[in-house]
């Protein structure tokens, strides 16, 4: 299950985030689209880094700046979502 945050200012600044960490450790960004809730990027980096790694480095640095930036919202959607699927159950 994904949550559609995607949209607007937030997919421009995860774009714009992800470049900047390219930029930092080397990668070259190719190709980036987003949706509404999920991005694809083509890449290309040096065969010493692992595709792992560098996942797991981009999905870090764009948590931790999205919640710094956007923390208000997001939790605020976290738990509509939250509370919509409890009263679902029950």
């Amino acid at each position: 299950y994904r949550k559609q945050l995607l949209k607007g200012s937030i997919a421009d600044d995860v774009k714009q985030k992800i470049f900047d960490i390219a930029n930092i450790h080397g990668y070259e960004i190719i190709a980036m689209e987003t949706d509404k809730d999920h991005i694809h990027f083509l890449i290309s980096y040096d065969t010493t880094d692992r595709v792992c790694d560098i996942v797991k480095i981009v999905k870090q640095k764009t948590t931790y700046y999205l919640w710094q930036k956007y923390g208000s919202f997001l939790s605020q959607q976290y738990w509509r979502s939250i509370v919509s699927n409890y009263t679902k159950v029950y």
